[in-house]
């Protein structure tokens, strides 16, 4: 049976490391997750609106949108096709 034991390497022993105390942990802890955060991304506000968006703003279903631009009762422009609407303005309008 002899050939069958093995002779383990030697396991040195590391002295423990001091213990912190659990305030100090999560001091520690707090600072280095504060240090690793992203600040946040700011979205920029988009100076126009979309027939879906004006609609969902008013309190109106988009036709009711599209029926006011045809009787020009509502300020817009046209971008490539696509009716538009300035923010501000339809701001201002729902203020009147």
């Amino acid at each position: 049976m002899q050939g069958n034991i093995r002779v383990l390497p030697s396991v040195q022993h590391q002295p423990e490391q001091p213990q912190l105390d659990p305030q100090e942990f999560m001091n520690q802890f707090m600072q280095f997750m504060q240090s690793q955060q992203q600040p946040a991304q700011v979205q920029p506000t988009r100076n126009t609106l979309t027939v879906k968006e004006t609609a969902e703003l008013i309190g109106v279903s988009p036709a009711t949108i599209y029926a006011m631009v045809r009787e020009e009762q509502i300020k817009f422009v046209r971008v490539r096709g696509r009716i538009l609407f300035h923010r501000d303005t339809i701001e201002q309008w729902l203020q009147n």
